[in-house]
């Protein structure tokens, strides 16, 4: 009864006022890797949040290093996973709607996948992601300051793009040897200044090479209940039975719109196996409608940040009622 009441609470609060934020290096020996990990959650009332992002996105705005807000109970908890080449905190418009919710957000920045560490191959063995954000949860879960904060009993995924292909992999989705293929199947030509570098290393690799134990494997994580996927990739890559078996346990949002679209990532073919139960295109919404905005004055005559921004006037409107939706969905599954 007293979970359900918190579960209750966390739920329907109408808020937490500050957003938390501690970071941390871990060693993945076995991947042999090094994982930038950020834990964002509800920090104590008198915590002062200051900007700690810059660039051409809006800032993560966040108490650094503040104590975790006190209350009776554990926080439930939600691993974030960034899109190819992107950062943690480009998603920082979903985390902080979370935080709000009173849930204890755990994301890295995924290795050689990820801005200013990125290639061709890092972008196809999408596998590894899972792996590396169920080894951050172990770490996480065994620091002194969040070690009795996390209810490891409710824990879900999220992620946009490679990332929401890394949360349906987290809760069992298989890969399919057979139908395994790039998520941009239209590599060739691309006219997309971020996926062109990309594009040429993706072609010389054999993707046959890679062993049905290495792409069938599930590298589902038991902890891990539900799942949200943001127009995720690899569709046509995994196997259909796979994702009918995890149908109660994930839900899509597909964009509506291609901006690019000699670049499809084929993200719809999701709905013909999992049907609107469980997957819902978003009006007027485009891939990179789930990135964080832009800000005000961002120059436009970057050809990357022109993609990466476009649409950012409708951007705040369609992200509040996605987050919403997630909030929603994770509160209905993580009772």
């Amino acid at each position: 009864m007293k979970a359900l009441l918190l579960v209750s609470f966390f739920f329907a609060s109408s808020g937490f006022a500050v957003t938390g934020q501690r970071n941390y290096e871990f060693t993945d020996a076995s991947r042999k890797r090094m994982l930038r990990t950020f834990v964002w959650y509800p920090a104590a009332a008198d915590s002062i949040p200051k900007e700690l992002t810059k660039g051409p996105f809006q800032p993560v705005i966040a108490a650094r290093d503040a104590p975790v807000l006190k209350q009776s109970g554990r926080f439930p908890v939600v691993l974030l996973s960034h899109g190819s080449g992107g950062t943690a905190d480009k998603l920082f418009w979903l985390t902080d709607a979370l935080v709000n919710k009173g849930f204890i957000v755990v994301a890295i920045d995924h290795a050689g996948n990820m801005t200013g560490d990125n290639s061709g191959k890092g972008l196809i063995e999408v596998w590894l992601r899972p792996q590396e954000l169920s080894f951050a949860l172990d770490k996480v879960s065994a620091l002194t300051e969040f070690k009795d904060q996390l209810d490891l009993s409710r824990v879900a995924a999220v992620g946009h793009s490679a990332g929401g292909t890394t949360a349906l992999l987290l809760v069992g989705a298989r890969f399919s040897k057979e139908r395994f293929e790039s998520p941009v199947p239209n590599c060739h030509g691309t006219k997309d200044p971020y996926l062109a570098v990309w594009c040429k290393e993706i072609e010389t690799l054999d993707l046959k090479s890679y062993s049905a134990e290495t792409l069938t494997r599930d590298y589902g994580d038991k902890r891990v209940r539900v799942s949200v996927a943001l127009d995720p990739g690899f569709a046509r890559s995994f196997a259909p039975d796979s994702l009918n078996d995890v149908r109660d346990k994930v839900h899509l949002f597909v964009a509506d719109r291609l901006s690019t679209p000699f670049d499809e990532i084929h993200s719809k073919d999701f709905l013909k196996i999992l049907g609107t139960s469980a997957a819902e295109i978003v009006p007027d919404s485009i891939h990179m409608t789930f990135l964080q905005p832009c800000s005000a004055g961002v120059p436009k005559d970057d050809p990357e940040l022109k993609e990466l921004c476009a649409n950012n006037e409708s951007k705040a409107s369609i992200q509040n009622k996605v987050a919403e939706s997630i909030v929603a969905f994770f509160a209905s599954k993580l009772k």
